[in-house]
């Protein structure tokens, strides 16, 4: 199976840059020298062609590669490959003649196409005079063009190549010749003659060392992105950043065509894995395949005890596979420098020879379990070693033992993966229940639960749907409940249909004052609260507020407080005391889901109230507290999207994309994704990165499918503004009725405000009365909690107002009621056009003014638009940095004044004839000025160029 290679040249920019910016000195006679260094597979070849292809026009290319001392490679082989490339460019005589008949005999020992090599009268001088020779070569050919030498895999270069390199490293002075050398950091055992090589010639001048690191998460999904043609799934990027380390050979043999993490590895570098560890000795081998079976790391004392080597056999067994690269030293023990090599490792050994190795392992950890330091892995290794070595009753045992002990450490992925052990095993562990105390169901049960918090939500609905199919309609209540609502959990992660009935269903079953039913009438509440059913959730968590108190559970005590105040917050009241207390109990119960539950709430209420400062000083806190408490992939999600909403609201919207990345790269549930992707799309269209802001509304928009979801109205504000950037005001009027209806009404403030105040800029825009009506009547009726809300408020009355003409009076309130600068600049921005209109060009400028030195820092692309051209017609300068974007953009794509006109009558439905009669130029002038604008907007029609006019707002009074 062939692997896929990335058209995007991932992880390697400042490297690359480095070898352009030598590339630039070397021509200009700085002769500069880079030795690269990397393992193998990480990406220094690539790098070089890459460097290479870039600088081909300018330079001429000499390449040649060191062949493997094994093959019995010729002396000086990069060398005479490189020479070879000249002579086929200039023949022999044309070699002879740029240097001399002598010294072409001297570089005829190279490539015998150049004559009979010179008389070896002084042999002892031969060497000296050949490195001369080809000196003189590079001198002359770089007196033509630069000169790049590429010398590639020089761990394999012979004696001869090493001091020739050697030479040329101090001797390549004022010519324009570059020298870039690769080489494999892992073949340079302690000894090797190339270390002491580099050693020499790193310190001269103009030398440059750089050795290759492993590609980190972001690189490593840059790279996949640029195989498959889109971005990677998270988990799979996880995956191939786990098992292949970071380097890029090994990431791009990882995954399949269609994105999905190969089963299995590819026979090529399966091969090359078993041929690094072929290379150790036999003791040392033997050392690897036990530790393979070991795991992902192992002890000292573990590995000593399973091999029974004596002390000193082992520990050069292991400075052998250390010092081949195979093994890493670990504090306290040995992990293998690439994963791919111990699984390779363990694949190849025989069944017997793997059982007995396990077997080693359990009974070596049965008798004495502090071989293994870390106190999960212990009771994990030893599972896991009991079920390599076949004894399924012990190993179904010692899962379900280390299941509880992974529990115990909010260890979730382990617990899944020890119960679905025991799940494997029941069937042929004799008597299963009875020995480890509880039925399957039981067991069913707490895998299910276990996988909801290990976000595997996948897994989970699985195991709760044979859970509910095993325990039947008629079996156990409160069991049914507890599956019901493991099922509405899963199904509020996956945003599948059916968590509304599955609750509702499991506060009917669970009729019994017990934890269960407070458990139901809780998650019931908060899944009210998301589709702003408020009125039916607070019931609901008062009872189990009451239930909590009267059966001594203070868990559903928090979690009912925690509602109570969500509820109280979007109704306007200040809860920020009663959540920092739920924050503050939570922890001092050592509940670490519902602490994080109460923090996102928290996070929440500061935002909806302006406090942003606040909001994100508790938002990296939760977050910190996610990775404490090990639950980071569970409930990152749920602050980082406020955490984000407060920066995005303060401006800081690099900041924000970086929190919403993180939190991505964790893997989140399709739930926690479409809440991290919404400010994505956000910022992506506040900064006119409309194609970023597509990507995002299909994402969206596929995770929803037909859910209702807190993200519809999100969605729609979305699909409203990219049809308005699309130039499309109808589009975006109609999208409004399309994707929400009356869902708008029902809607909690922090999602119907923004929406209400987008939809009335759309209407107004495609002059919808009709919709601005409707939109009217809503806004009468909804709240307006928090000054947030208000904000939101005083601009809907402004943008309404638009349809009656200029008030810059209402502009001004909006702008005064924001904090935020981007919502603010667009009020200002209006304000300053509606006082323009009015003919009032001094405080016009000064709104404007403001506007762009809020806009600027943002870098919001599309606004900054308008505000240029904006200033242009009202003749008012603004700020230096607005100056420079100006310039930049040209206002914008380079129209002139007369094309700006040409293309307000455009954007009009005017004619070439009826423009030339407004403008009194000639038809055909007014033609040209067409052909002019649509190719500087880059568009094929002049519907195209009207759209755009429209999307940029180039033409409007105000």
């Amino acid at each position: 199976m062939s692997r896929l290679v990335s058209p995007l040249f991932a992880g390697r920019e400042e490297e690359l840059a480095g070898l352009l910016a030598a590339h630039e000195a070397s021509a200009d006679g700085t002769p500069k020298i880079t030795l690269i260094g990397a393992e193998a597979g990480g990406g220094k070849s690539r790098l070089v062609r890459e460097f290479t292809a870039r600088v081909r026009g300018s330079a001429r290319i000499l390449q040649g590669s060191c062949l493997e001392l094994s093959e019995a490679g010729l002396p000086y082989a990069p060398f005479a490959a490189a020479l070879r490339d000249v002579v086929r460019e200039y023949g022999a005589d044309g070699v002879a003649g740029l240097v001399d008949e002598y010294a072409a005999r001297e570089l005829a020992r190279l490539l015998p196409t150049l004559g009979v090599p010179a008389d070896d009268a002084e042999p002892q001088l031969a060497k000296a005079r050949l490195f001369e020779a080809l000196l003189r070569l590079l001198e002359r050919l770089a007196e033509e063009r630069p000169v790049v030498l590429v010398v590639e895999d020089l761990h394999w270069a012979d004696a001869g190549t090493r001091d020739l390199v050697a030479f040329l490293v101090p001797n390549l002075c004022s010519t324009r010749v570059q020298l870039v050398t690769t080489y494999r950091t892992e073949d340079l055992a302690d000894g090797h003659p190339l270390r002491a090589m580099l050693g020499r010639v790193e310190r001269l001048g103009g030398v440059t060392h750089a050795v290759l690191a492993r590609l980190n998460r972001d690189q490593v999904a840059a790279q996949l992105e640029g195989m498959l043609g889109r971005p990677a799934d998270p988990s799979v990027v996880n995956e191939v950043l786990a098992r292949g380390g970071g380097v890029p050979l090994f990431t791009e043999s990882l995954v399949d065509a269609d994105g999905s993490l190969r089963t299995e590895l590819p026979t090529s570098l399966r091969d090359l894995m078993l041929q690094v560890v072929g290379e150790l000795p036999d003791a040392a081998q033997q050392v690897v395949r036990a530790a393979a079976v070991g795991g992902t790391r192992v002890s000292h004392p573990l590995l000593a005890r399973v091999t029974g080597l004596p002390d000193a056999e082992l520990n050069a067994a292991l400075r052998a596979a250390v010092g081949g690269q195979v093994l890493s030293r670990d504090p306290g023990g040995y992990a293998f420098r690439h994963q791919l090599i111990r699984a390779a490792v363990e694949d190849d050994l025989l069944a017997g020879e793997s059982a007995g190795l396990h077997r080693a392992y359990a009974e070596a950890l049965t008798e004495d379990p502090g071989l293994e330091p870390d106190d999960l892995w212990a009771p994990v290794g030893l599972a896991l070693h009991w079920h390599g070595a076949r004894e399924p009753e012990r190993a179904l045992t010692a899962a379900w033992t280390a299941a509880a002990e992974a529990a115990r450490q909010l260890a979730y992925p382990e617990q899944v993966r020890m119960l679905d052990q025991v799940l494997a095993l029941w069937p042929v562990a004799p008597d299963a229940a009875a020995a480890i105390g509880v039925d399957r169901g039981t067991v069913l049960e707490a895998a299910a639960d276990a996988a909801c918090w290990a976000a595997d939500t996948t897994r989970g609905l699985e195991l709760v749907e044979e859970g509910l199919r095993e325990l039947g309609p008629d079996g156990d209540p409160e069991t049914r409940a507890r599956l019901l609502l493991e099922r509405a959990y899963v199904r509020l992660q996956v945003m599948l249909p059916g968590e509304l009935d599955d609750l509702r269903e499991a506060v009917e079953v669970a009729a019994k004052p017990t934890v269960v039913r407070a458990e139901a009438l809780g998650q019931l509440a908060r899944t009210l609260i998301r589709r702003d059913e408020c009125a039916q959730a607070r019931p609901l968590a008062t009872e189990e507020l009451a239930l909590a108190e009267q059966i001594g559970e203070p868990e559903y005590a928090v979690e009912a407080q925690v509602v109570l105040a969500r509820i109280d917050a979007r109704q306007g009241r200040d809860v920020l005391p009663a959540l920092a207390e739920t924050v503050r109990r939570a922890r001092g119960l050592d509940l670490g889901g519902l602490e994080l539950m109460a923090y996102a709430a928290l996070v929440e209420a500061h935002t909806a109230t302006g406090a942003h400062a606040a909001a994100i000083t508790t938002g990296h806190e939760g977050l910190r507290r996610t990775a404490q408490l090990g639950l980071a992939r569970f409930g990152a999600a749920n602050i980082a999207q406020g955490l984000a909403e407060a920066l995005t609201a303060e401006g800081r919207w690099d900041d924000a994309l970086a929190v919403v990345d993180d939190a991505l790269a964790l893997d989140p549930t399709a739930f926690g994704r479409a809440q991290l992707l919404v400010f994505r799309g956000r910022i992506a269209i506040d900064r006119g990165e409309v194609e970023a802001a597509i990507r995002v509304a299909d994402e969206l928009r596929q995770l929803i499918g037909e859910t209702p979801s807190p993200f519809v109205l999100p969605l729609a504000e979305l699909d409203i503004e990219l049809a308005l950037a699309a130039g499309d005001p109808a589009g975006a009027s109609a999208a409004l009725t399309d994707a929400v209806g009356d869902r708008l009404v029902m809607a909690s403030p922090r999602y119907a405000w923004p929406l209400l105040c987008i939809a009335a800029r759309a209407a107004v825009d495609a002059g919808d009365t009709a919709a601005l009506d409707r939109l009217g009547s809503i806004a009468g009726d909804a709240e307006r909690p928090g000054p947030v809300a208000a904000a939101y408020a005083a601009s809907f009355a402004a943008e309404v107002s638009r349809a009656a003409g200029a008030n810059p009076a209402l502009w001004d309130e909006a702008a005064a009621a924001w904090t935020a600068p981007h919502p603010r600049a667009y009020a200002l921005m209006r304000a300053g056009a509606a006082y323009a209109a009015l003919g009032d060009r001094e405080a016009a400028g000064d709104r404007l003014r403001e506007a762009a030195a809020l806009a600027e820092p943002l870098r919001a692309e599309p606004l900054l638009d308008q505000l240029n051209l904006l200033a242009r017609r009202v003749r008012v300068e603004l700020g230096a940095g607005a100056r420079a974007h100006s310039e930049a953009a040209r206002v914008p794509f380079q129209l002139t004044e007369r094309e700006l006109e040409v293309l307000a009558l455009v954007a009009a439905g005017r004619s070439n004839r009826e423009i030339a009669g407004e403008l009194f130029i000639s038809a055909k002038t007014a033609s040209v000025h067409v052909s002019n604008i649509l190719a500087k907007l880059g568009v094929a029609s002049r519907g195209e160029a009207a759209a755009t006019a429209h999307r940029l707002h180039l033409f409007e009074p105000a």
